[in-house]
């Protein structure tokens, strides 16, 4: 994201990436833990719940990460692109049939 985003928009990724990261993480680890032990409906409302409260309160920090990713660029000198890498999931198989 950062390479699509050019560097800008900190925020934005960030909260970009906590929905995505709580969401993966909320429908595999729900079902996963209380199938069968919660009704559907009980299940699904505990998973938004969840989901909601996880992703408000990380939003809700952003400013917080911000000021911490600033000092750590800031004292490390570094602020890295991953221009060339291939986070293509698939690349594996596509590298072994070009063999």
């Amino acid at each position: 994201m950062k390479v699509k985003f050019e560097g800008k928009q900190l925020a934005k990724r960030l909260a970009l990436s906590f929905i995505a990261g709580e969401a993966a993480d909320s429908v595999i680890f729900f079902p996963l833990a209380f199938l069968g032990v919660l009704t559907s409906a009980e299940l699904l409302r505990q998973l938004l719940f969840q989901f909601v409260l996880i992703t408000a309160i990380e939003i809700a920090f952003i400013p917080l990460t911000i000021i911490i990713i600033r000092n750590i660029k800031k004292i490390e000198e570094v602020d890295t692109y991953d221009n060339d890498n291939n986070y293509d999931v698939f690349a594996v198989f596509k590298h072994s049939k070009n063999e």
